[in-house]
């Protein structure tokens, strides 16, 4: 049997060695454009058209610039640069996130009284959530027509539908179930139920207008029967 000569090429080796022949048919191609843009500038700025040549420069610097950019663009992408994007995306949102958990607002009643709350239950408030994309989040909020009394309750519901999670109907029913004994327990006041009603619809935060204002008409249904 005849000596086998040389080594087998494997077929990863094979397309290895095709990635480099289109790499390098790539570049020659790129080099040609580069030194035939050259080569004219050059001839432009021996015979004294200088303007000429200054604009040829400033022509092929944007088109090395642009060839360069997109080749970086097609290179990230074959490498799985989408994922990378998103996961990047993704990890910005959840930095963005944590820093409103722990950023704190002050809130100031209408008697006086500062309330400390997190930045992400105070941005259930459509109100508060525009004056601290205002800029003026730093600094104690006044809400003049809010008690402090009102607004205690007013963060309770804030910090309990910021904190908790309603992703699985298991978890939308247990705070659906919060929901039902908080408005009980307010509504056994019917001033207490009045004002966090005209609390919630001065701050713009829906989901406590609709429930409480839900039970104050069932209360009352209940009432002329």
């Amino acid at each position: 049997m005849a000596k086998e000569k040389g080594k087998a090429v494997m077929p990863m080796e094979v397309d290895q060695v095709e990635d480099e022949r289109e790499a390098e048919t790539v570049v020659e191609a790129v080099q040609k454009a580069v030194y035939d843009a050259l080569e004219k500038v050059e001839m432009m700025e021996e015979e004294g058209e200088a303007a000429v040549a200054e604009a040829a420069d400033k022509l092929l610097e944007e088109a090395v610039e642009k060839a360069v950019t997109e080749a970086l663009e097609e290179a990230l992408e074959e490498a799985g640069w989408d994922a990378a994007e998103k996961a990047l995306s993704d990890d910005l949102e959840k930095v963005s996130l944590e820093a409103e958990s722990a950023r704190m607002i002050t809130l100031e009643s209408s008697d006086g009284e500062a309330v400390k709350v997190k930045e992400a239950s105070a941005r259930l408030s459509k109100t508060i959530g525009n004056i601290i994309d205002d800029g003026r989040g730093d600094e104690a909020i006044p809400l003049p027509d809010v008690s402090y009394k009102t607004l205690k309750k007013v963060v309770e519901y804030c910090d309990k539908h910021a904190d908790e999670k309603s992703d699985t109907d298991e978890q939308k029913e247990e705070l659906k179930n919060w929901d039902k004994a908080f408005i009980d327990e307010l509504a056994e006041d019917d001033d207490s139920l009045v004002k966090v009603i005209m609390a919630s619809n001065y701050l713009k935060i829906d989901g406590l207008h609709n429930l409480a204002s839900q039970c104050k008409t069932t209360r009352e249904q209940i009432g002329k029967a």
